[in-house]
This record gives C-alpha cells, structure tokens and sequence, in this order.
C-alpha cells in the first residue's frame, strides 16, 4: 500500500511540474504576443508619421488601431496573472487608469504638438512613446512573471 501511495506521489509531483512548465511557456507567449502587439502599434504610427497620402494614414491607422485594441484586451490577461486573486480587479483598474490617464493627458499633448510642429510630429512622438514602451514591456514583464511565479 505504502508503494502504491509512493507512486502516485511522484505522478502527481511530475504532473504538477509538466503543468507549471506550460504555465511558464504560457507567460512567455503571452508576454510575446504583447511586445508583438506593442511592435505593430509602434511601426503603425510610424507608417502614419511617413504617410505621403491620406488613404495610406487611415490604413495605418487602422492597423494601429487594432493593436491597440487587442493590446488591453491581453493586458488584462497578463494584469490579472500578475497579482493574488483577491487583487485582480484592482490590477485591471490601475492598468485602464493608465489609459484614461494617457488620454487625458496625450490628446491635449498631442494637439498642442500638432499645433506647433505639424501633424506628423503627433505620430513621431507616439512612435518614441511605442519604442520606448516596447522595451520596459520587453525588459521589464518578463522579469516580473519569473518573479511572481518563484513566490506562488
């Protein structure tokens, strides 16, 4: 009996290291996905930046647009993995609060540097914005995943 026990023990305990390996590759696609995301916004408002016509700035803005949207759709994700469960929804509301907080300030930011220095600088300055974004979510995610998953 003490063997059979034994056994399932040891099933269970390589079971439980299979699952924390695919948790891990997970988090590591999800992070993927988002610098992906982060790097198609980016390159989309330097396609706007570069625009020679009208309709070539509403496709990529469209593009952008969709990345963008899809973004805080897996932000989300990764927010509420980030955090214990009783913090969830606090980690999905500081991360939307970002976001009201770039738009309250960004659209004004972006007029006045639209006023002064042409359309296109908006877009040059959401792209320095993009680059720099990519790389903390880059350097910085990644990290924290690795450092979550060694106090769970």
């Amino acid at each position: 009996m003490a063997t059979r026990a034994g056994r399932g023990d040891l099933r269970h305990a390589r079971h439980r290291s299979r699952r924390w390996g695919s948790m891990s590759r997970l988090r590591r696609s999800i992070v993927r996905v988002l610098v992906a995301l982060m790097i198609v916004f980016t390159l989309g408002n330097l396609a706007c930046a570069l625009a020679p016509n009208y309709e070539l700035l509403m496709a990529a803005r469209v593009v952008t647009s969709l990345a963008h949207g899809t973004f805080f759709g897996v932000g989300a994700v990764v927010a509420t993995g980030l955090v214990p469960q009783d913090r969830k929804a606090s980690a999905i509301s500081i991360m939307f609060t970002g976001l009201t907080v770039a738009t309250l300030l960004g659209v004004p930011a972006g007029a006045w540097l639209g006023l002064e220095y042409g359309w296109r600088a908006t877009f040059w300055a959401v792209t320095a914005i993009g680059v720099f974004a990519t790389v903390i979510i880059a350097t910085l995610v990644p990290a924290y995943c690795s450092m979550v998953r060694s106090f769970s």
